[in-house]
């Protein structure tokens, strides 16, 4: 493994002044932030590809929460240079803090913003764990979740090539609750959505308790992935407020 297979970017049109890390939801790759590039202004947008998705199909996938962080970590201490922010959905948006947090701990650099998409906040356990499920049932939970085409749902042998990928990430959610005392100087906006049962707007408001910063929140139309109906809005905000 090296560091640099942890990041996904592609050059941006003219100069950019700063870098949003995005963190894929669990099951996601850093594909799912292709349409981002190059939308928001100034702004180079860098995806994080987990171990065992797409380029990095033979790793494993890691299942300890610890160790995910700190290589996370680690990757991105050595490209620091340019001001950054970080973007996470889902276990995505928890793994984003947490990586913010260490950054802090080890007195390196933290990103200037966090921006928290569809995920409660990191004390609140989740609601319903599907991880341990058998592969029909865990299938059948990943469906009511909305983020996987239901053309790959009904691929039994894609689902049994990427189940095991998944099944980790979903471990990772589940099974790490953070300190609620966790606190960190980096600025917070969450969006949630207003339908969302996974991750309902007001445990992910939640998340007000977690800095000493400012916090925004927004609430959007739409279940657990609204953000793919509002993709321009948030672009806007994450800009707006990169730039404030």
């Amino acid at each position: 493994m090296t560091l640099d297979n942890w990041f996904v970017s592609h050059p941006e049109k003219g100069r950019c002044e700063k870098r949003l890390y995005c963190f894929p939801f669990a099951g996601g790759t850093a594909s799912a932030y292709r349409e981002w590039h190059g939308n928001i202004p100034g702004v180079e947008i860098c995806a994080l590809q987990y171990p065992g998705k797409e380029n990095r199909i033979r790793e494993n996938p890691i299942s300890d929460f610890e160790t995910f962080v700190d290589n996370i970590c680690s990757a991105i201490s050595v490209k620091e240079g340019v001001p950054f922010a970080f973007f996470g959905h889902s276990l995505g948006g928890k793994v984003a803090f947490e990586v913010a947090k260490r950054l802090s701990e080890r007195g390196r650099i933290v990103p200037e913003y966090l921006f928290i998409s569809g995920s409660r906040a990191p004390h609140l356990p989740a609601r319903k764990q599907i991880h341990h499920l058998n592969d029909n049932e865990f299938v059948s939970a990943l469906a009511q979740y909305g983020g996987t085409p239901q053309a790959v749902l009904e691929n039994q042998e894609l689902m049994k090539f990427f189940l095991p990928m998944i099944r980790a990430d979903f471990a990772l959610d589940e099974t790490f609750v953070s300190q609620r005392e966790s606190k960190i100087s980096v600025p917070i906006c969450t969006f949630s959505g207003k339908e969302d049962n996974i991750a309902p707007c007001e445990e992910v408001m939640g998340w007000s308790q977690y800095t000493y910063g400012a916090f925004n929140s927004f609430e959007l139309e739409g279940g657990h992935f609204f953000l793919k109906e509002h993709q321009h809005f948030l672009w806007e905000q994450i800009g707006r407020l990169m730039f404030l």
